[in-house]
């Protein structure tokens, strides 16, 4: 199966921002797009409150594409972001360190899959005078360790956006 993982992920975070200027203060929607090896997908709108439920969500979904063969899964999550955080911050971060006070809004999809490396696009935002004021770009990180979908792989063998 041939996917060209760069190209959907740009597409689902366009069809993301669009719906943070539709709905800017109560956008908060996260989704999941699942691929397996004999070329279905699916999608997941998972739900949760912190992150104890974020684990648990993400858990279910990571066994069912597990019992799929999933080979990709690209998560799309509204998420707080800094720039440049301090090598300690990353190290000892935590569930809602970043927040309004010291940090921006992201679109965050990242991508993942067993025998691929993972990779994330970030793109940051502001809400201002009722209105949504992107980056221009997102930001693309490749070979990342991701260890946000619990027994799901996450690294190895190739570079997936560029």
């Amino acid at each position: 199966m041939d996917i060209n993982v760069k190209k959907l992920m740009l597409t689902l975070l366009e069809r993301q921002r669009e719906y943070v200027l539709e709905d800017l203060e109560e956008y908060g929607e996260a989704m999941v797009a699942v691929f397996t090896v004999d070329g279905e997908s699916y999608v997941s709108f998972p739900e949760f409150e912190d992150e104890s439920s974020k684990i648990s969500a993400y858990s279910a979904i990571v066994a069912t594409a597990k019992s799929k063969n999933a080979v990709l899964m690209i998560t799309v999550n509204r998420a707080r972001t800094k720039a440049n955080p301090t090598e300690t911050e990353l190290e000892n971060y935590r569930w809602g360190d970043f927040d309004a006070t010291n940090s921006r809004s992201c679109i965050l999809l990242t991508a993942s899959g067993p025998g691929l490396q993972s990779c994330s696009l970030e793109l940051g935002f502001d809400i201002k005078d009722g209105k949504g004021h992107f980056d221009r770009e997102p930001e693309i990180m490749n070979k990342i360790e991701l260890n946000l979908l619990p027994d799901w792989p996450d690294a190895v063998t190739m570079t997936m956006v560029s």
